[in-house]
């Protein structure tokens, strides 16, 4: 029986973090190179982008190259070449009203389109299962405003993850609990 996909969203915070080793404190850490390995591994997880988004992982990826981990260079220039693994959306995304623009949204437009993204997006029709950041201020909107305000309200799930918790998701990375 084949696994269903596992449509998911990862801010580019997290394809910069599993290059250099790091957290967002700078700290040394590999939970971002660990779940962008797991992620490529699980041939059910797809990584889901639009233009904007994949721009920002090829300059990420480009300004970090010689001093990244080149494993998790492979890995993220292979998903994105891999239409298994790598899904473009270029449809309409869903209006987010008014009241989810505070202050913090309405400072910071890329990460809310990134959160358009992961609410719009659908694979072969399967919504986007999770939105994956260790962008903490991003983390807090999602989920204090966007998740408990609009997606509530609306009768729309989706889970809203740092890296850590989404290593130890066992719907991002299965296990075999025998």
């Amino acid at each position: 029986m084949a696994e269903q996909k596992v449509p998911l969203v990862l801010d580019e915070n997290i394809i910069c973090n599993a290059i250099e080793g790091k957290n967002s404190e700078h700290k040394d850490d590999d939970t971002c190179k660990k779940l962008i390995l797991s992620i490529y591994e699980k041939c059910h997880n797809i990584i889901v982008v639009d233009k904007n988004l994949e721009n920002k992982y090829k300059k990420e990826i480009k300004d970090r190259i010689k001093r990244g981990d080149s494993e998790v260079v492979f890995a993220i220039n292979h998903m994105l070449k891999n239409n298994k693994k790598y899904y473009r959306y270029t449809k309409h995304y869903i209006p987010l009203p008014e009241n989810v623009y505070d202050k913090w949204a309405k400072n910071n437009k890329e990460d809310v389109k990134i959160a358009k993204l992961a609410i719009s997006a659908e694979v072969d029709g399967v919504k986007v299962y999770g939105l994956i950041t260790d962008d903490n201020p991003f983390y807090e909107w999602l989920k204090n405003v966007l998740l408990n305000q609009w997606a509530s309200e609306n009768n729309h799930e989706i889970t809203v993850l740092n890296s850590k918790q989404a290593l130890n998701d066992k719907k991002i990375i299965p296990r075999n609990d025998t």
